[in-house]
């Protein structure tokens, strides 16, 4: 401690119960000799304490500071006192370099008031010396505290006033053990300040006078609880005005003020009620933020879940309060925001649903706003909006999350949609056959029974349309030539005299098979039964499919030759 490496009775070299006459002698005669050069220009009394410079500067510095009575009682406590043989014993075994002779002279004598202040101020003493590890200067220091704090509030600390200052007016003792408190908590400061040193450095301070705990403790823990209090306040003026962003300033609270936090928990620890306070604000603000970053993420329309930042903060709130009041509102607020979470799977698959149904909407607003047409026909609209949609209306069937009616209602709007389109279609080209194989994929699709009815009834309408058609194509080709005959069988599979395959049937008919006796008789055999055939399965459409299917891998040979 500089205050007794460089104390005014060290530096004067006289005793603290020195009268002022030799004082002023002392000062006189020192400050001459400095002048002169004639005097040691460092005091060197004692070999574990470091030099102290003396010049005629610091010679008048030193009178100064003891010039006032409570600042000569102040600067006494932390120099030796010569008061009985132990003592004179102790600080001659001092001036030569021993120090464990003294410390246990005046430790076996700690009843007396010199013995108990001379002990106190040699720990002090060796606290300052660069002759020891920093642990152990940490050690002595706080022993120290506890001895001169004893000395303070001990009956002995009257007459040793009187020892140094007379019998006249006393300075107020707690006003010097104040002053005392105020010098070790700034020399305090050249020490490590972690949890156990500054608890243990609080406790030292239970010796002192009544009050003086408490002075020190709220002393130390002022600026920490002032930082602690403006970093809550700061956080919660950015949640207010940035709901949306509370999850980084609830993040931002915790890192800065569990540190100040920690510090204040061990300072405190005699104080429950204090740190209490202190620490539920800061749990409050904490779960505040964790509170109005839930609300606001649970309604945005953002792609962030808020679950896991949110628990992550209410973890923090819950691992700071501790008054019954927070604890109760942490968990108030944690099952809801716990069931959020587990909720979280659920959320995403509802998610996936409403984009597929978004999607299926979007196609049948494009093909309502004639947006799917562009050069495509409308059966070819038609088909692709059944490629689109049918195997999205399984997923959104098959999903718990949406209601029946909801899934009816839409499989309905797209089994309308295309059956609309499939009736223009065939009005326009009278391509039954294509129109009707369409048709029978809308079949599938769940439907209303408004739905259902329409779909049944224009399907009978344009399997009436195609039979009308077959037959009016069978009388005309009953009268043409036999080679230019029709083709009843691959017409009624394939629904349209003009289709390409029967193209290929023809050709086939006409080029080769005319050409051997043989063709020639299945030509006949062909015209002479194949309008009975026809005639009796042309509305049976598993036989149009069986035929196709067959004529499907018939007719790329046949085209070869």
């Amino acid at each position: 401690m500089i205050l007794i490496v460089e104390n005014p009775f060290r530096m004067l070299s006289i005793a603290i119960t020195a009268s002022e006459r030799k004082i002023i002698k002392s000062v006189s005669d020192l400050s001459l000799f400095a002048e002169m050069g004639e005097s040691e220009a460092h005091i060197r009394d004692f070999p574990f304490l470091e030099d102290a410079e003396r010049t005629s500067e610091s010679v008048k510095a030193a009178y100064r500071q003891i010039e006032q009575p409570e600042n000569k009682l102040f600067f006494s406590l932390f120099w030796f006192w010569q008061n009985d043989h132990t003592d004179a014993q102790a600080l001659e075994q001092l001036k030569k370099g021993e120090i464990e002779n003294p410390l246990a002279l005046w430790t076996a004598h700690k009843e007396i008031a010199s013995n108990l202040k001379n002990l106190g101020v040699l720990y002090l003493g060796l606290s300052a010396s660069a002759r020891f590890p920093s642990h152990d200067r940490l050690n002595f220091f706080l022993k120290g505290i506890a001895l001169l704090g004893q000395f303070l509030s001990s009956p002995l600390f009257t007459p040793y006033v009187q020892a140094v200052l007379g019998y006249g007016p006393a300075p107020d003792r707690k006003n010097i053990s104040r002053r005392v408190a105020d010098e070790i908590c700034h020399a305090f400061k050249a020490y490590p300040t972690d949890k156990t040193a500054v608890k243990t450095f609080l406790s030292a301070f239970r010796t002192f006078p009544d009050g003086i705990f408490s002075y020190v403790t709220r002393k130390l823990v002022a600026q920490p609880i002032q930082r602690t209090e403006a970093v809550i306040a700061d956080t919660r003026e950015k949640r207010i005005h940035t709901p949306g962003d509370a999850d980084q300033h609830g993040e931002a609270l915790v890192r800065t003020a569990l540190n100040d936090l920690a510090y204040l928990q061990n300072a405190l620890s005699g104080d429950a009620l204090q740190y209490q306070v202190i620490a539920d604000k800061l749990a409050n603000e904490i779960l505040q933020c964790a509170i109005d970053y839930f609300n606001e993420g649970t309604k945005s329309t953002r792609e962030h879940d808020p679950g896991r930042k949110v628990l992550k903060l209410v973890n923090s709130a819950a691992s700071v309060g501790v008054g019954e009041r927070i604890r109760n509102r942490i968990q108030e607020n944690l099952p809801v925001m716990e069931a959020w979470v587990r909720a979280a799977p659920a959320r995403a698959r509802q998610k996936d649903i409403r984009l597929l149904m978004d999607d299926i909407a979007d196609q049948l607003k494009r093909v309502s706003d004639g947006v799917s047409f562009h050069d495509r026909s409308r059966l070819e609209t038609a088909q692709s909006l059944m490629d689109h949609c049918i195997n999205k209306l399984l997923l959104v069937r098959e999903s718990p999350d949406v209601s029946p009616a909801t899934c009816l209602e839409l499989s309905s709007a797209v089994a309308d949609s295309v059956i609309n389109l499939c009736m223009a279609h065939a009005r326009e080209t009278r391509a039954y056959a294509a129109t009707l194989r369409v048709m029978q994929q809308v079949g599938t699709l769940d439907m209303s029974p408004e739905v259902r009815d329409a779909y049944e009834d224009r399907t009978e309408q344009l399997n009436t349309s195609r039979e009308n058609e077959m037959v009016s194509a069978i009388h005309a080709a009953s009268e043409a030539d036999e080679k230019e005959g029709y083709c009843y069988i691959a017409t009624m599979a394939y629904g349209d005299y003009e289709a390409a395959e029967l193209m290929v049937l023809r050709r086939f008919r006409d080029e080769v098979l005319s050409s051997y006796a043989f063709g020639k008789k299945f030509i006949r055999f062909y015209y002479k039964y194949s309008p009975g055939f026809v005639k009796r399965f042309g509305n049976s459409e598993q036989v149009s499919k069986a035929i196709r299917f067959l004529l499907d891998h018939l007719i790329p040979k046949l085209d070869t030759y």
